[in-house]
């Protein structure tokens, strides 16, 4: 997954807004009550892409703890 948002990255518009929306995970967050009613795998990515400069906004709808 994290080859594919970059390519995307390497092709996005510079002068647009760059938004990653995803039902994910940062890798090593911590979770809060919502982990005892998660079923299945967790899409888990690294938090040097959610940091990556060039995205303007990062949504991740997973974790129900706010980060900052």
């Amino acid at each position: 997954m994290t080859d594919l948002v970059q390519t995307w990255l390497d092709h996005a518009e510079p002068d647009l807004p760059t938004i990653l929306a995803a039902h994910a995970s940062i890798q090593g967050a911590i979770y809060g009550s919502e982990r005892t009613v998660m079923l299945g795998a967790d899409l888990v990515l690294p938090g040097s892409l959610v940091r990556d400069p060039r995205l303007d906004y990062v949504a991740l709808g997973h974790i129900h703890k706010a980060r900052i």
